[in-house]
């Protein structure tokens, strides 16, 4: 059984990156399309290009995962079933749970694959990718931002009810650090800031220490802020949420939350980031019964029936993630589509092998 597990996991595996370059291929070419107009008309190099799409590539990887997990069950699981090697399994005694489960754990250790770039790989590309837009866009210039909130490199928290990018000044900051844990360990507060012989030297600071969240010293003067951010992070601009780690996002909800907001576009991210892995063993399930099935209804058919359940799954997934940012509790909308076609694979399974 172990040379059997061997080959119809490995044939899944080598279906699943082969389906994934493809569609990374695809959706930069699509992409490259789109924007060749804009790409040449600001002399972007090619070197720079390049760098840009190879950025995005994780994210991409990320999207179109489910994608590629229904692509690879068609192609290996449908050329078992074509060419009988699926029938041979079962006259030898193999049941079909037993035959699929090496898919299954494949299936799984894809999803596990596809959190570990979600989470150290994908957040940091994005970042030089969108980067690598703005700059090139000149959306990085000089100019006056309010209300701003800031993820620092550094793991402090900037609040910026002003800032000029002309004169690298700061009306109204706050700042906050936060432990792993995500409990307040240290706050800065100050009327202004300027940025002098690169630091940022403050107008009216002051210094909070807290240990397990308690005040334990100050308020206390603070003239200068040693800090790594300057003033084209700011101009840059806050983290998206895409560009931030699961540590990353627990920390910025607790700053939300503390400053009395409801991150609710954050809570969904970070469910997402279990949620979205997890989508690509499900999809693997609900894919399996209609290739099986696919003798009975047709080949065409199944593979037909078989995509056309990917696309509402990511429909309903994609709905999901907007209902979890205004009407649904976050949790549930970024589950939405995982609890549903849970249900709905395991139903399709049941009725295909029993």
């Amino acid at each position: 059984m172990r040379i059997l597990d061997r080959y119809l996991a490995a044939g899944f595996l080598r279906a699943y990156f082969l389906a994934s370059v493809i569609f990374i291929a695809i959706y930069q070419v699509v992409d490259l399309f789109e924007k060749s107009d804009e790409w040449i008309a600001i002399g972007l190099p090619v070197v720079t290009m390049i760098n840009y799409y190879l950025n995005r590539a994780p994210e991409v990887f990320i999207i179109i995962g489910s994608l590629s997990c229904i692509m690879a069950v068609l192609f290996w699981l449908g050329r078992l079933v074509r060419k009988n090697e699926f029938a041979a399994m079962m006259a030898a005694g193999v049941s079909s749970y037993r035959a699929i489960l090496p898919l299954l754990v494949a299936a799984f250790l894809v999803s596990l694959f596809a959190a570990f770039v979600g989470e150290v790989v994908a957040p940091e590309a994005t970042r030089r990718a969108n980067i690598i837009e703005k700059t090139r866009r000149g959306d990085i210039s000089p100019l006056i931002l309010t209300n701003l909130l800031l993820y620092g490199e550094s793991g402090n928290i900037f609040f910026a009810r002003e800032f000029n990018g002309e004169t690298n000044t700061i009306i109204g900051l706050e700042v906050l650090r936060f432990s792993r844990d995500g409990v307040l360990e240290w706050r800065v507060n100050a009327e202004g800031a300027v940025w002098q012989n690169n630091r940022w030297v403050l107008c009216g600071g002051f210094t909070v220490k807290y240990v397990d969240g308690e005040r334990v010293f100050g308020p206390e003067p603070l003239k200068e802020l040693d800090v790594v951010e300057t003033p084209t992070d700011f101009l840059v601009g806050e983290k998206k949420v895409a560009e931030l780690t699961f540590q990353e996002l627990r920390m910025r909800i607790r700053a939300l939350k503390g400053g009395g907001l409801l991150p609710r576009e954050e809570l969904v991210a970070i469910h997402s980031r279990l949620s979205r892995p997890i989508a690509n063993l499900i999809v693997v399930l609900i894919s399996i019964p209609f290739v099986m099935g696919a003798k009975k209804v047709g080949v065409a058919a199944g593979f037909g029936g078989a995509l056309g359940l990917a696309f509402i799954y990511l429909v309903l997934f994609n709905l999901g993630q907007l209902l979890g940012k205004g009407v649904l509790p976050p949790v549930i909308g970024a589950w939405l589509a995982n609890i549903v076609f849970i249900v709905a694979a395991i139903c399709f399974i049941k009725k295909t092998f029993l």
